[in-house]
């Protein structure tokens, strides 16, 4: 699996971005590059290609791309805010062969969603994004990045997230690097971590359709302990 951050190039201003996204870099490779890598990645056997950023889908030549790699037989994610995923880009997502989307959402309240983020009215654009996703019959995920503003509000998004039927939830680690050294002190204490992952795991032996996981290594030293 490779992880690629696709574009440096993003529509947001989220505080704990660890990209510190925003403007394109002067050294952004053009489609033809681009396609370059992805031959790069087939022939080194690479079987699964993740587009990041950034916002991958501000990119003109993103389903171009995301096309080209399917075509090449690898398996097509994408980390994205999904506030420029319309019913109609969704579905051309789906055509263009990707597999799976996963969407940044920090809050169930709108209001502190769009202030971590920078943007208001973000919250009901990404809502609608991953909605979009779910019609699509693309593996829709929810993601979100667990810091002390949002530690409370685990439990709402998980009812969130069953609300919108995506298919999993995941509890990203804040990783206080780039903008998101800014607010370093954001993050939760080891003892509320160990709470949350033993509720994840909660959640996730409910088995109702929905997979909860986390980013953090100890999600596995939790399995083993609760078997």
């Amino acid at each position: 699996l490779v992880v690629w951050d696709f574009t440096s190039r993003c529509n947001l201003k989220c505080k704990h971005c660890y990209a510190n996204a925003g403007k394109a870099a002067p050294d952004e490779l053009t489609t033809e590059q681009a396609k370059e890598v992805v031959d790069q990645l087939d022939k080194a056997g690479v079987v699964a290609v993740a587009l990041s950023g950034g916002e991958p889908t501000l990119r003109e030549d993103f389903l171009e791309i995301a096309s080209y790699i399917h075509r090449k037989g690898m398996y097509v994610s994408v980390a994205s805010n999904g506030t420029l995923i319309t019913k109609e880009f969704a579905k051309k997502m789906k055509e263009a062969g990707i597999d799976y989307i996963e969407i940044s959402l920090d809050h169930t309240n709108p209001k502190i969603h769009d202030e971590f983020r920078g943007v208001k009215g973000a919250w009901n654009r990404t809502v609608e994004g991953i909605r979009h996703g779910v019609e699509a019959g693309i593996t829709t995920c929810i993601a979100t990045t667990v810091t002390k503003y949002n530690y409370d509000n685990v439990p709402e998004m998980v009812k969130l997230a069953r609300k919108l039927k995506v298919h999993r939830f995941i509890a990203f680690n804040f990783v206080p690097t780039r903008r998101g050294r800014n607010i370093a002190d954001a993050d939760i204490t080891p003892e509320q971590r160990e709470k949350l992952l033993n509720f994840l795991y909660d959640k996730l032996l409910e088995n109702n359709g929905l997979e909860v996981f986390s980013t953090c290594p100890a999600y596995a030293r939790i399995s083993l302990e609760r078997e």
